[in-house]
Formats: C-alpha cells, sequence, structure tokens
C-alpha cells in the first residue's frame, strides 16, 4: 500500500477509532480489495458501510439468510 491514495487531513467529520476483530482470510480479504481500489482499510470499510443494502428492518440483505436463529429459544413475552 505504498501508492495509496489517502484521505486528505481533516476530512473526517466526527472521526471514531474502532477496535474489531476479524478472522485472518477477511483481514486478507479487505487489504487485497483496498489495495485493488488504491484506498486505505479505512476509506474502503466506511464506503461499504454506507452502501450496503439493508431490508425493511435495517438488516444487511442476505444476512438473515446466512445466519439462521434455529438454535434460539423461544421467549414467552406474557
Amino acid at each position: 500500500m505504498s501508492n495509496v491514495r489517502r484521505r486528505d487531513r481533516g476530512s473526517l467529520v466526527d472521526a471514531r477509532k474502532v477496535g474489531l476483530w476479524i478472522e485472518g482470510p477477511a483481514d486478507a480479504r479487505l487489504t487485497a480489495l483496498a489495495d485493488a481500489a488504491d484506498t486505505t482499510r479505512s476509506a474502503l470499510t466506511q464506503w461499504l458501510i454506507e452502501r450496503i443494502d439493508v431490508d425493511a428492518n435495517g438488516v444487511p440483505v442476505g444476512w438473515t439468510s446466512d445466519h439462521p436463529r434455529e438454535e434460539e429459544l423461544p421467549i414467552d413475552t406474557r
């Protein structure tokens, strides 16, 4: 990432540092995608978050089908 186009200094509004744990292959893919886009991992992550499609409940499209909740116990709400 030596020739990466970085964000302009001071261009972030209300900047936050976020610490996340992700698996090695996902980390490598994020790096590869950012390199291919000639940007930083941070800028790419923000771009992805801003553009992800969500359903009527605000859940990312595809999340529910990829993460079924079959093993959850029923909750009595009486």
